[in-house]
This record gives C-alpha cells, sequence and structure tokens, in this order.
C-alpha cells in the first residue's frame, strides 16, 4: 500500500535479513533472492537426509514454493533441527531423518533397541517369510512427480518385481498430513522415484502396517 510505512521497508529486498542476502546496488528483485536462497536451504536438506544433494529435486520444490514466504524460513528451522542433531552418540545412532543405526534401522541415542526399530524388523522379517517376496530394509528415499520428498520404513518388493512403500507405525502414532498426501498421490502409473541411496527403486504404492 502506498501510503504504509511498510512500503518504505528498506531491507524488503533481502527478507528483512540484510546480512544474508545482499544486494548492494538495490537491482536484484526480491523473489529472485528468495528462490536462489531457498534452493540452497533445499539441497542443504537434501544432502542431510538422504546423502544427495538433489538439485533438480530442489529447483522443483522452490518452484512450487516460491509464492510462500514462509517456506524459506520454515526449511531454516528444520535444517537447524537436522544440523543441531547431527552428532554421533557413544551407541553409534546418529541423527539422518531421525535417530538411526549405520545400516538406517531407526535407533535412539542410547541405541538401536527401540520399539520402533523393532517393530520395524518385525514388519521386514514377516514380509520374508512369504513366497516369491522381498524387502529393502531401511531407509527409502523418494520423490513424487511434484518433486516432495518421501522416506519409507523400508520397502517390500512383490514376486511380480513391484515395490511398496512401507511405513511402520507402533502405538499411538499416525501418518502425517504430509505422508497421507504424497501416498494418496502415488500408484503404478504415477511411482514416486528413488533419490540418493535408494536410486533405481520406483515406489508404485504405499502400505501403512501396525505393529502394537
Amino acid at each position: 500500500m502506498e501510503g504504509s510505512p511498510q512500503s518504505f521497508n528498506r531491507y524488503a529486498y533481502g527478507n528483512n535479513n540484510p546480512y544474508s542476502y545482499v544486494d548492494p546496488n538495490g537491482e536484484t528483485p526480491a523473489h529472485i533472492l528468495k528462490f536462489a536462497a531457498d534452493v540452497a536451504l533445499n539441497v542443504a536438506i537434501n544432502y542431510a537426509t538422504t546423502g544427495q544433494a538433489d538439485v533438480g529435486g530442489a529447483l522443483v520444490d522452490s518452484t512450487l514454493n516460491i509464492v510462500n514466504p514462509l517456506s524459506s524460513l520454515q526449511k531454516a528451522n528444520k535444517l537447524r533441527e537436522i544440523v543441531g542433531k547431527s552428532g554421533v552418540t557413544n551407541s553409534g545412532a546418529k541423527w539422518n531423518n531421525g535417530w538411526r543405526t549405520a545400516d538406517g534401522k531407526f535407533a535412539s541415542p542410547n541405541g538401536p533397541g527401540t520399539a520402533g526399530a523393532a517393530a520395524e524388523q518385525k514388519v521386514w522379517d514377516a514380509v520374508k517369510q512369504k513366497p516369491g517376496w522381498s524387502v529393502i530394509e531401511g531407509r527409502v528415499s523418494v520423490r513424487n512427480a511434484d518433486g516432495q520428498l518421501r522416506v519409507y520404513d523400508g520397502a517390500a518388493v512383490s514376486p511380480r518385481g513391484r515395490t511398496i512403500g512401507l511405513e511402520v507405525k507402533s502405538g499411538a502414532a499416525t501418518k502425517t498430513a504430509a505422508q497421507r498426501d504424497f501416498d494418496s498421490g502415488v500408484n503404478t502409473y504415477n511411482p514416486a522415484v528413488g533419490v540418493g541411496n535408494s536410486n533405481g527403486v520406483n515406489v508404485g504404492r504405499s502400505l501403512e502396517i501396525r505393529v502394537p
């Protein structure tokens, strides 16, 4: 608004953060600076959670969220949380989209013997007992057609070679809204494609398994 004092904000070009977003001549549009910062945050988060930068996926995600003024702030907070927990504990558990053992299984800072890890192993073992079925144990990281990232608790591979992303829930745990939305759009004709260590894995459907 022309008469509003906020229209004279000299730091608007840098999202009110002139130390991080530098534009000495005042010629770079604010949305370009925000987009560049958002891409950098996505790349950092991708690397921290999957071990791969996945610049293409980062660009897609930033493009989809360019009209959301809070997206970069939310991602900065997420990255801060990941970095803050990135140390390796004495038990060998490391923060990587949750505390995990070296082979990607859920753990706690005190070791791998948690209810979540036991529930996952129980499911994997049950799938392997089915004739012709196999299991991808550990994290399975995939992106959908919109570039959104999803991490499954392993995957089951049917005798026909179809891959099913597993979401193992124990106790009162439930899927998040983002997980439900992602899973509803995944099917055989619109699979989620593996990234990072899961490169080459195409998830054609998902399955939530509840373990008491």
